[in-house]
């Protein structure tokens, strides 16, 4: 990546502007409580895409209350971005946390393809039943209503702006885990290259599956000397599971984890 390496801090290849000296949070989180996980029977949403439990919407609105109260209390935010698989329960995670941050600041949620949990077979476009309902909004009435009651509905007077954001090509066919790995590591450079050099006190969020947090942190703490052993173990990757960093001077430093206590 040609970073240079410091004692836990990590060196942005981008040239940092000293004239622009507030912090750029990056905020790695996976998402709340799944409904199909707690009862099959009450899912609204297609199989394969499930939508939070009431549980976990209120794990997701935690999240966000205690990143305001501590690591973000003295800190006037500039605005919100939002890089997010396409999911139905990231998103909602990634929405509900961050209204709960602040419902003011303007909202970029960016649709990151290359964020969803697993390729299938002829790719995501073609493949519905195994496809999340954000790639048919446009073709199905049944999905569009269901987006505009779960992903639409919750923004609306919160300031979200929606924008389509890949870092790679749209994803495509099946991976194995080492592919898989570099799909959501490549990502998450994408992620701290443009958090390194977005507005002063920007929070940038990062939402998406259990596996592909792992590899987002691991991205993040081996240009810091940092062993992700010691930060990733089971009882750290459940719902709602939250990693701060922030640049702070053109440096990353890891603050650290926050759960939701739900």
């Amino acid at each position: 990546m040609g970073n240079t390496k410091t004692n836990n801090t990590y060196k942005t290849k981008i040239p940092f502007d000293p004239l622009n000296k507030g912090k750029r949070f990056i905020i790695i989180m996976r998402h709340g409580e799944r409904i199909d996980n707690i009862d099959k029977k009450s899912q609204i949403l297609p199989k394969e895409d499930p939508e939070l439990t009431e549980n976990g919407i209120n794990q997701a609105i935690n999240i966000g209350k205690k990143l305001r109260e501590t690591y973000l209390k003295e800190i006037e935010i500039s605005e919100i971005n939002i890089f997010s698989s396409p999911s139905a329960r990231t998103l909602m995670t990634a929405i509900y946390s961050s209204i709960s941050l602040n419902n003011k600041v303007l909202k970029n949620l960016c649709f990151i393809t290359n964020l969803a949990e697993y390729g299938v077979t002829n790719g995501f476009k073609n493949n519905k039943k195994e496809s999340p309902m954000y790639y048919f909004i446009d073709s199905d009435k049944e999905y569009k209503k269901l987006w505009e009651n779960f992903i639409i509905k919750p923004t609306k007077n919160n300031n979200f702006h929606f924008s389509r954001f890949d870092f790679q090509s749209n994803l495509i066919g099946m991976e194995n885990p080492d592919e898989m790995k570099n799909r959501f590591m490549k990502v998450m450079e994408g992620i701290l290259t443009y958090s390194s050099t977005s507005y002063c006190n920007s929070v940038n969020f990062a939402v998406s599956h259990q596996l592909s947090i792992c590899f987002m942190i691991e991205e993040c703490f081996k240009e810091m000397n940092v062993d992700i052993k010691d930060y990733i173990k089971e009882e750290h990757c459940g719902y709602c599971s939250t990693y701060i960093f922030c640049f702070n001077q053109g440096k990353l430093e890891f603050l650290g984890d926050l759960k939701p206590d739900m």
